[in-house]
């Protein structure tokens, strides 16, 4: 299976212009939904457990730590599946997972202190783990399908204001025709300069309708209304 740096899934994903800790905390989340796996070649003490660790308070109310009650830790070596929680900067300024479960071999384990008793957090630096091209494949058309999904068309999201004057131009070029149209479309440009003719008639600024044909050319396109 071919593979591919953390780096490069983000310039797959286009996350790269993103904050990078913005970015690799969008990868966590898709990686904890199980959207996609991230993978590390480590060798971290560990215990196998079935039962998530469960939160340890001294009598004072004071949290100890994440409670396992394994005590017998084990060091697997070799390609982890991570479920991190969380990205940051490590000693050599290198950003880097936190994690503290994996899956290895098909079990879930979890980093412990040597009695393997409770947690204890590892990192992965970013630049030694990687995922598997066709995973990252997967997830870009999925947030491509999902992008989609949440967006609304255009053309539903236009201001009232917006399908007013795209119709108005339109009704211009039908009716009017002369400057009002070009061969068989809308003439935008001169629809404006008769918008700016009236503003300078009614002694109204034409500030912020000098643009007006370019936005106007967009909409009616956008309606379907530019040819006639």
């Amino acid at each position: 299976m071919q593979t591919i740096s953390v780096q490069a899934s983000l310039e797959q994903l286009k996350l790269s212009n993103t904050p990078k800790h913005q970015a690799l905390a969008t990868l966590i989340d898709e990686i904890n939904n199980n959207n996609i796996t991230l993978y590390y070649n480590g060798q971290h003490r560990a215990v196998q457990d079935n039962t998530p660790p469960e939160e340890h308070f001294l009598s004072d109310g004071e949290l100890k730590g994440l409670f396992l009650a394994n005590g017998n830790p084990e060091y697997p070596s070799g390609a982890y599946k991570l479920k991190p929680t969380a990205s940051r900067l490590d000693q050599h300024n290198q950003y880097a997972f936190s994690f503290y479960e994996f899956i290895f071999d098909g079990k879930t384990y979890y980093c412990c202190d040597e009695d393997g008793m409770y947690v204890e957090f590892a990192t992965a630096n970013i630049e030694d783990a990687y995922f598997i091209q066709s995973d990252v494949d997967n997830l870009k058309k999925s947030l491509s399908q999902r992008s989609n999904h949440v967006q609304a068309p255009r053309a539903a999201q236009l201001q009232g204001v917006e399908k007013a004057l795209a119709l108005l131009a339109r009704e211009y070029a039908e009716v009017k025709q002369g400057k009002f149209r070009t061969g068989n479309k809308v003439n935008a440009r001169s629809f404006k300069d008769h918008i700016i003719s009236l503003a300078k008639k009614h002694s109204i600024s034409d500030a912020h309708l000098k643009s007006l044909d370019d936005k106007l050319n967009k909409t009616l396109n956008d309606l379907d209304l530019k040819e006639l």
